[in-house]
């Protein structure tokens, strides 16, 4: 729950149970002491509510509640929740029938487009990259520093300020952001400024003399560099002044026109003004300290005492002090016997004050404590069903896009993505990868050559880039290095060995089409892989050298003296890239040993239909296979005869990955479920049910069920 406790808590409940009918419930952020709203969405909306003049009340969020998506800011109205900032817009647009951009030409419109995406993909991911790189500001005077108090402030600064770093990290990394240093992001930042500003021209808004909703975008996201603390903050702010001074009228023009209230909300901390003051907690009040006996001291050395007249006098070398020192001291205890016998009830009434004042603040003490263990409660509702606190052991892509993790020991099996958004044809999941050591983060390829990547941090999938009119051919095979390059192989021979941006850092490289199997020698040592498929001949190569290293040769013709087509649909390596195993589509088990000869070692022969997974068991000599009507086998290679038949699957199987270094194989296929099995015993452990067909497995190396680390066996 602490590690988690910050990260996005998606909620379908309601905020306001007791709504009224056509009113706007707004949920946002607390208030902060430099801007009345660090998210420039909700600035953004609260803004266009303004312009608007729509009936809306602001509800602090607490940290605690977010949209059913995950987001703030969102919306409640008449008991449905709407999130999203832009869809939230169009909604009440259609709603009240107020749009403000009905006044805009078609082409303004997509200009107006083009815009927000600027400003809200670059600018804000800007803003991302200078909250993670200083995030310390949250918690002082200008951030929460005045609206957290007692537990919750501390817990915030231990635990909640280092969690949200780490997720903004997360997110500036996934996006590609985060790779650039400090002074190449600013250069973005004053080039994105540059264009906004020639965009505005010396119009009062984009688009002329009437406020636009367009205009409440880029005022939410410019006001955030303008006042909030970024990195080097006295260097774009003087950019602004001198090189984009239409930008600093526009944002003071929109503060004044419909934020007249700026000052007094970061001032009062409150989310409407009607609200009432947030009352002042009562401060402890000290005991008064008793009064030591003192301590007759009979040594020979000086003591200092403080005489009457805020002076120093010494006592005599025996110890016996002076006799103005004694005059005074007997000056001071008339004086405070006067004093208790005239006023014994004052001091019995202070101390009842005392002992109050201490109930108060054990009774706030108290209710904070409450307070906090009743938003991890909160925490743990909300997050039982959307969030995950475990790490998964099995990643599991389905044709129809789905993107599901699997625990065996929590015996879950969640959606990863938003499935209702997923159109199958273009979103079916190809290829997955792991894109860590830890095998915790991974990438997954669509049929419509979207590369994706998911980030365990966040729980979160994210699209990196779009290939589809760039790649010709489907995507065989992807790859993820340690750089986190990502080599891809497409179906009509194109290797490719992209970036985070999508740019090929390797010159055109093709070799040969028909390709449908792919493999590396090890997951992130992409150096040397291997490709086949059909009527395309196992080879082995060299990334480094961008050359071939091994190429097979074809099996003899048959007994009809017919030549054998070749039809390869699965590669994998046994242990070193020297031995390599194959399965194909004429229902052929090869191995290749590429210093021994360019023919199979071993050719083996199963029933009648295409091999169409393949995995090397934990002990190298043995492969599991399945093929297109649910059959999957254990063969022994140094036999070449089948071990053990497994009975259950009833569609075509898709995947197989068996573990590297324990007795587990797990299967995945069309008939929607993913079995476990051990392949000692020959027995099915756990099987679960996907509800759609499935193509794609990644296995993680630690299991949650095992507790056996690779050094160990």
């Amino acid at each position: 729950i602490l590690l988690n406790f910050y990260i996005i808590m998606p909620s379908t409940r309601l905020v306001k149970r007791n709504w009224e009918e056509d009113i706007i419930y707004h949920v946002q952020f607390p208030r902060s002491g430099c801007i009345p709203q660090i998210s420039p969405f909700a600035l953004k909306l609260e803004t266009w509510l303004r312009a608007t003049k729509l009936n809306y009340q602001n509800i602090s969020n607490n940290f605690t509640v977010f949209s059913n998506k995950g987001q703030i800011p969102f919306i409640e109205l008449n008991g449905r929740q709407v999130a999203d900032s832009n869809a939230i817009i169009e909604h009440l647009k259609e709603k009240f029938n107020c749009d403000i951009d009905r006044s805009l030409s078609e082409e303004q419109k997509a200009i107006g487009r083009a815009i927000r995406l600027l400003a809200e993909e670059s600018v804000f991911r800007i803003l991302i990259f200078n909250r993670y790189k200083h995030t310390e500001w949250f918690v002082g005077s200008e951030g929460f520093g005045d609206v957290l108090s007692g537990l919750k402030k501390k817990f915030f600064e231990k635990v909640g300020l280092k969690m949200f770093k780490r997720k903004l990290e997360s997110k500036c990394q996934a996006h590609g952001i985060g790779r650039n240093k400090e002074h190449e992001v600013e250069d973005i930042l004053k080039g994105d400024l540059k264009a906004l500003s020639v965009l505005l021209a010396g119009k009062p808004y984009f688009f002329g003399d009437s406020f636009t909703t367009i205009d409440a975008t880029v005022f939410g996201q410019l006001a955030q560099v303008y006042y909030t603390p970024i990195l080097n903050r006295q260097a774009i702010i003087k950019f602004m002044d001198e090189e984009t001074p239409n930008l600093v009228e526009f944002i003071k023009r929109i503060k004044e026109t419909y934020w007249s209230d700026w000052d007094e909300l970061i001032k009062t901390k409150k989310q409407n003004l009607s609200d009432p003051d947030v009352p002042v907690k009562a401060k402890k009040v000290k005991k008064p300290k008793k009064e030591k006996k003192e301590k007759s001291k009979k040594e020979d050395k000086k003591i200092l005492v403080e005489d009457t007249d805020g002076g120093k006098e010494e006592t005599k070398n025996d110890g016996s002090k002076t006799e103005e020192v004694k005059q005074s001291e007997t000056k001071e205890h008339e004086n405070e016997e006067k004093k208790d016998a005239e006023g014994g009830g004052e001091a019995q009434t202070s101390k009842d004050e005392v002992i109050k004042s201490e109930e108060v603040v054990e009774d706030q003490k108290k209710e904070e404590m409450a307070n906090c263990i009743n938003i991890l409660w909160k925490y743990m509702a909300n997050s039982s069903n959307t969030t995950q606190n475990y790490t998964p052991d099995v990643y599991v892509g389905a044709l129809t896009g789905a993107v599901k993790a699997l625990s065996f020991k929590q015996d879950t099996f969640e959606n990863l993505n938003e499935i209702s958004e997923l159109k199958p044809k273009e979103d079916e999941v190809v290829r997955m990868a792991f894109a860590d050591d830890d095998k915790k983060d991974f990438l997954f390829v669509t049929r419509g050559k979207k590369f994706n990547f998911y980030n365990s941090l966040c729980n979160s999938i994210s699209t990196i880039f779009e290939k589809k009119d760039t790649i010709k051919g489907d995507v065989c095979g992807v790859a993820v290095n340690s750089d986190l390059d990502i080599l891809t192989v497409t179906s009509n021979g194109d290797i490719m060995l992209l970036n985070n941006n999508g740019n090929n850092k390797l010159d055109e490289w093709n070799i040969g089409s028909g390709l449908q199997a792919f493999a590396t020698d090890h997951y992130n040592n992409i150096s040397v892989f291997a490709t086949g498929g059909k009527e395309n001949e196992l080879k082995v190569w060299d990334l480094s050298k961008k050359e071939k290293k091994f190429e097979a040769r074809n099996v003899r013709h048959d007994n009809l003296n017919l030549r054998i087509p070749i039809n390869i649909l699965n590669i994998s390596f046994v242990g070193s890239e020297d031995k390599i195993v194959t399965s194909t589509k004429n229902h052929r088990i090869r191995m290749y040993d590429t210093k021994a000869q360019q023919k199979p070692v071993i050719d083996i022969s199963w029933l009648e239909n295409p091999i169409t997974a393949m995995s090397i068991g934990y002990e190298k000599h043995f492969v599991v296979v399945g093929n297109a009507i649910g059959e999957m086998g254990l063969f022994d290679l140094r036999t070449q005869r089948l071990v053990h038949k497994y009975k259950g699957a009833s569609g075509s199987i898709r995947s197989i990955v068996a573990h590297p270094y324990q007795p587990y194989v797990i299967s995945a296929g069309l008939d929607r479920f993913v079995r476990l099995h051990d392949m000692k015993k020959h027995v099915l452990i756990k099987k679960y049910y996907g509800k759609v067909r499935l193509s794609t497995l990644l296995v993680r190396d630690t299991l949650s069920f095992i507790n056996v680390k690779k050094e160990e066996v």
